[in-house]
């Protein structure tokens, strides 16, 4: 998994993140698990308004009824976007990969963690147990991981993926999920208000990973047919792979 660093300016600056060797990465507590559920729980409640501004949607939904763990991916082209895709999932628990400079906000950065964020190491040792964490965690619960790695708002393509995803999921030997957000011209009653496109969150059929980088491609081909088919917006059409 490459390593990045912020491509999206949020007018923020974090503190730079230091992990201790004996960090937990993917915390599995009861004690976790229990704030874990109110604090999306209240965070659901909380994204009722921006999804209604948003004029958020759900397709496939049905496709995600009887899986219990997986391999989520989806495209990141929203600030938001982890929300939208974890309080959507709700009930189920899902655990967020994301930039490990994400935690360098002070008191925010712990709501993102009791959200289920998981940081992105950069040192070897760090990333000796990530992934070693990662393996037992897929046992028993489901991971978000974006293959594009940045955040590029508004996107109007899916762009290149990194293998992590795809290697994490064939050696787990875990299904996965491909989440599409898509762009949507507003209509109606957002006709008046909003400029940029409506987003509609698509949850396509599980797919099973049999050799990584094949996989991946095919993924690829899959959400980049999808994204094309039923977006009919595209608001960014000048966004990059960084």
């Amino acid at each position: 998994m490459k390593n990045v660093t912020h491509t999206y300016n949020n007018g923020f600056k974090p503190k730079t993140v230091t992990l201790k060797d004996n960090y937990t990465f993917y915390p599995l507590s009861f004690i976790y698990k229990f704030f874990n559920f109110i604090t999306i729980f209240i965070t659901k409640l909380l994204m009722i308004i921006p999804k209604l501004l948003i004029g958020f949607k759900v397709i496939g939904k049905e496709n995600i009824k009887n899986i219990k763990k997986a391999v989520f991916i989806s495209n990141h082209v929203h600030i938001l976007d982890a929300f939208l895709i974890g309080t959507t999932l709700f009930p189920k628990r899902l655990y967020c990969t994301t930039l490990k400079s994400n935690l360098g906000f002070p008191i925010i950065s712990k709501y993102f963690r009791l959200c289920g964020a998981v940081p992105i190491p950069t040192k070897l040792n760090h990333k000796k147990k990530f992934y070693k964490e990662t393996m037992t965690t897929l046992l028993h619960n489901s991971i978000l991981f974006y293959p594009e790695i940045s955040l590029n708002p508004f996107c109007n393509r899916i762009r290149e993926f990194d293998t992590g995803a795809f290697t994490i999921a064939n050696k787990s030997n875990s299904l996965i999920v491909p989440i599409i957000l898509t762009f949507h011209k507003p209509h109606g009653i957002y006709k008046l208000f909003r400029k940029k496109p409506l987003i509609h969150l698509n949850i396509l059929k599980p797919y099973e990973v049999i050799n990584k980088i094949k996989s991946k491609d095919e993924i690829y081909e899959i959400m980049t047919t999808y994204f094309l088919e039923k977006s009919d917006f595209f608001f960014n059409t000048n966004c990059s792979n960084s």
